[in-house]
């Protein structure tokens, strides 16, 4: 990816000296799938490179049909490098892109859109009936996320968010992978819990539903704090 998107050259400054996983995938019916810094980059340079070869160039949109995950991240660094509008959804209904990356991972046509100068928009997201924008500063804004005092390097993480809207990715995808942490993602209520190799340490985004699954197996959590997101700046909540 030539000509990093600023926010880039930060992760890389990050994730420079991190040596654990950044990324970890809990899947129903297998092993987690970790991506760690090396992984992620060289993912996302492939990533790059498939936008090229399809012919997108900067200013077009990007629809990506994947669940929060190592490929989720992967696809956003490229977009990011490429200039090209990251646009996370659950369907392709009403969608204004240019291409899409489907549940798979592979790239496909959307029905002609008309190409536009789109200066600083990064990611587009949507919002009740219509779409929000998120630009430069938002995501610089995002990134620093000074009020999210807990979170540290190394710090293992539970990530309940889905990343297709303003809140979740503002107050988890962003914060947590600046900080470089550890964001476990994927976790449900079949998957079980002795299944994860490392547990959070803190459970950000969860549903109440999820939250209380988590409290019933204090064994796997070995202590684990689990806070709400709006809380995170205060004192954290022990686990059952």
């Amino acid at each position: 990816m030539s000509a990093p998107h600023p926010l880039l050259e930060g992760l890389r400054e990050a994730w420079l000296v991190t040596a654990h996983p950044l990324v970890v995938e809990h899947r129903k019916g297998g092993e987690p799938r970790v991506g760690d810094a090396d992984a992620l980059w060289e993912g996302a340079r492939k990533s790059a490179g498939a936008l090229r070869d399809f012919g997108l160039r900067a200013g077009d949109r990007l629809a990506v049909l994947l669940p929060p995950g190592v490929a989720y991240v992967q696809w956003f660094l490229a977009c990011l490098g490429a200039r090209i509008t990251f646009v996370p959804c659950a369907s392709l209904a009403g969608v204004p892109a240019q291409a899409v990356v489907g549940g798979s991972g592979e790239l496909a046509a959307l029905p002609s859109l008309e190409r536009a100068s789109r200066p600083g928009e990064r990611v587009l997201l949507r919002s009740g009936q219509g779409w929000e924008r998120m630009d430069d500063d938002a995501l610089r804004e995002a990134a620093a996320a000074r009020d999210l005092g807990p979170l540290a390097p190394g710090l293992r993480v539970w990530s309940g968010g889905g990343w297709r809207d303003r809140r979740s990715v503002s107050r988890e995808l962003l914060p947590l992978l600046a900080r470089g942490c550890a964001v476990h993602v994927g976790i449900r209520e079949e998957v079980p819990p002795g299944s994860f190799a490392a547990t959070p340490s803190l459970a950000i985004g969860a549903s109440d539903r999820i939250m209380r699954w988590l409290e019933r197996y204090p064994e796997t959590l070995r202590g684990a704090r689990l806070v709400a997101l709006e809380s995170l700046d205060q004192p954290a909540r022990a686990a059952a």
